[in-house]
Order: structure tokens, then C-alpha cells, then sequence
């Protein structure tokens, strides 16, 4: 599983990282959000981005990391058409 959550091809890093927060934070396991938020640093996301997706902010998150952050809230509230949507919008880009 490990692999295959590791392969993101063309996904920014900051899109990629919102998304793994949100899986996380909605899983509730507090060590868990600490490390993927090192992880996320070791790769260079800034701490404003991690912090606006931590705080749920989209209006500060920047543009990728609030396309992420959309898609995976879609995605664990299967809203399945929202999803879809957001899925394309990943694809374009």
C-alpha cells in the first residue's frame, strides 16, 4: 500500500500534502497528523500551506493545496458527483 500511496506523478507537492491531511486529521490519530506534517516539511511544503489546511482555511491554503483539500473532503463525505468534478479539475491541471 505504502508504494502505491507514494505514487503521485504530476501532483504538486502541496496538493499532494492537503490531501494526506485530511485523510489523517479525519482518522483523529494526533501522531499521525504530526508526522505526516514533518514529512510534508522534509518535501518543502511551507508551513503556511500546512497550517491553513490544519486550520481548515481555504482562502489561505494556496491554489493546489485547496483543489487537494476540496477533493479529498469530497471524496470521505462520498459526495460522488462533487468528487467527479474535482477529479477532472485534478486531471487538467
Amino acid at each position: 500500500m505504502s508504494g502505491l500511496a507514494a505514487h503521485r506523478e504530476e501532483v504538486s507537492k502541496d496538493a499532494w500534502s492537503a490531501v494526506k491531511l485530511v485523510a489523517t486529521l479525519a482518522e483523529d490519530c494526533g501522531p499521525c497528523t504530526q508526522l505526516v506534517v514533518t514529512m510534508a516539511e522534509r518535501e518543502g511544503v511551507s508551513p503556511a500551506s500546512l497550517r491553513s489546511v490544519l486550520d481548515g482555511d481555504e482562502g489561505a491554503m494556496p491554489p493546489d493545496a485547496a483543489l487537494g483539500f476540496r477533493f479529498a473532503n469530497a471524496v470521505l463525505q462520498r459526495e460522488v458527483a462533487r468528487a467527479d468534478h474535482l477529479r477532472q479539475e485534478v486531471i487538467s491541471r
